[in-house]
């Protein structure tokens, strides 16, 4: 038997790596956003494989934010560590209080003529839950729907919105076009 620091592997080998079942618990792991603000990850509960990661509690937070999440990593493992390879988060997510401000980094993108909702290779379809949201002086008391976004696509379905003294239900969708437009269609009442 060798000592784990002896073992030599490359980023192909690791990719390559078959795994199944393994349980990956964690509790009070924090990212810092700047020297001001901090993700902080209270609870982590998972089964993983080389395929997908099955999440059944994850409790972040973030400023006056809190966010629950309960779905799938798919093909994480393979995201890892190749840039050309995708990943798709699915699942439920729900919060009491979602500041937006929160979980943005403050760090402006390079400006380019392509815009983006979410990083490039990534995708996610979730039904949101939340009881209190802000972004910038816009608040609203309650926020609800089923979510589709990637790089090129905000979707939302059967979207409710409490906000302004009245209520909102539409299905809307977002999408970024060249030199910083943005493509706006909505239905709703």
């Amino acid at each position: 038997v060798l000592p784990l620091w002896r073992w030599n592997f490359s980023t192909n080998d690791l990719q390559k790596l078959q795994f199944e079942n393994i349980s990956v618990n964690g509790e009070n792991i924090v990212f810092p956003l700047n020297e001001n603000r901090e993700i902080s990850i209270s609870r982590l509960k998972s089964k993983v494989s080389n395929k997908k990661a099955d999440i059944t509690d994850l409790q972040i937070f973030s400023g006056n934010s809190d966010l629950n999440f309960k779905g799938e990593l798919i093909n994480y493992w393979s995201y890892i560590f190749s840039p050309n390879q995708k990943l798709f988060i699915k699942g439920n997510l729900i919060s009491k209080n979602l500041i937006f401000e929160d979980f943005s980094t403050g760090v402006t993108q390079e400006k380019s003529n392509e815009a983006s909702f979410f990083p490039q290779n990534i995708a996610a379809s979730f039904q949101g839950e939340v009881n209190h949201f802000e972004y910038g002086t816009f608040s609203s008391d309650s926020v609800s729907g089923k979510f589709l976004i990637s790089p090129s696509l905000f979707k939302a379905h059967q979207f409710y919105l409490k906000t302004m003294e009245g209520y909102l239900a539409t299905e809307f969708k977002l999408q970024p076009l060249n030199n910083n437009q943005l493509l706006f269609e909505a239905r709703g009442t």
